[in-house]
């Protein structure tokens, strides 16, 4: 195409005066993985936000439960919120009115993990304020209910196999367990997120006639209070920093890559143009099979077939192991 005679893919598509077109809005290569493999360096995933006092928040966590002790029924909300593996976890305390938010420092943030560690910590403050009720008097709230808009959470929760977190599930089955040991029993209630579904209620067998609206309520303040807690703590961390690298990564790979298949086809095109010459001998399991080309790099082995004949064109030089490397194009 511009006639240099053993022309490499990066060349095509780099340099090549015949392809100049397919780069143009293209950044050129830096160093060698982008010019040879069409990938641009990514560092490693940074650690994530660190957590502060997360003992003292379960202890505030206690303390707003402590009242709400006295209802008979008591019907809350978790939820869970990551972005850029930075997540945050919320809760909804019998009113939309009472909020609470954390993240945590482990390595998975994950919005699963959040909804499911956002269970395990309102259990645990939930056990710590039923055993201060009891030491003093007996407990009047017999039934919690948690309201969760993850419905993979309740079924991991339930013991359903195909999920992962088995130690942090087994904390929540525990909690659980003695929670129901101690006169509270513990159900969860699925409620769609986001105003999904506007006519859904619960069912009335499985869920005792709780209104719909309420628990679309408290969801909705959950989710709230988690998604502010994840923005601020997502707020020019290393995990932002390194997901906004991440993208430009990616934009950047994927203009390198129309770019390659440009440039194959234009130099399929180009190939197509070019007529064969000399025939010369070829031994490929003892019989004559090839043609030679203008450009010794390239091998047209014949294949024929009922009604034609194909030549596949492979590429004699990729990687220098020889003619049967790999296809390159079919020229029919």
């Amino acid at each position: 195409m511009c006639g240099l005679q053993h022309p490499s893919r990066p060349h095509l598509v780099w340099c090549c005066s015949g392809t100049a077109s397919v780069r143009q809005g293209i950044t050129l290569p830096a160093d060698r993985a982008a010019e040879r493999l069409f990938a641009q360096p990514v560092p490693p995933m940074p650690r994530p936000p660190p957590a502060i006092d997360l003992e003292g928040f379960q202890s505030e966590l206690c303390e707003q439960l402590l009242p709400l002790l006295s209802q008979q029924m008591l019907i809350v909300a978790t939820d869970g919120s990551s972005k850029h593996e930075v997540g945050a976890m919320g809760f909804a305390l019998g009113s939309e009115a009472v909020t609470l938010a954390v993240g945590d420092a482990h390595e998975d943030q994950t919005s699963f993990r959040m909804e499911l560690q956002a269970v395990h910590l309102l259990l645990r403050a939930l056990h710590d304020a039923v055993q201060q009720v009891t030491a003093q008097q007996a407990l009047q709230c017999q039934q919690l209910w948690i309201a969760v808009d993850c419905e993979s959470v309740i079924l991991a929760i339930h013991g359903h196999k195909g999920f992962d977190y088995f130690l942090l599930l087994e904390l929540v089955r525990r909690d659980c367990r003695e929670l129901r040991s101690q006169g509270l029993r513990v159900d969860f209630v699925w409620v769609p997120s986001h105003g999904k579904k506007p006519s859904w209620q619960p069912s009335q067998q499985s869920s005792h006639g709780l209104n719909g609206d309420l628990l679309r309520d408290l969801n909705a303040a959950a989710d709230t209070a988690a998604g502010r807690c994840m923005e601020r703590r997502l707020r020019n961390s290393a995990r932002a920093q390194w997901a906004t690298c991440r993208q430009r990564a990616v934009e950047w790979e994927v203009q390198a890559l129309r770019a390659v298949a440009q440039a194959a086809s234009a130099f399929q095109g180009h190939l197509k143009t070019l007529g064969h010459a000399m025939i010369f001998r070829c031994v490929w399991n003892r019989e004559v099979l090839c043609h030679e080309t203008d450009f010794p790099e390239f091998v047209f082995f014949e294949l024929r077939y009922l009604g034609g004949t194909l030549l596949v064109l492979l590429s004699a030089t990729v990687g220098g192991h020889g003619a049967d490397d790999g296809v390159v194009a079919l020229l029919g």
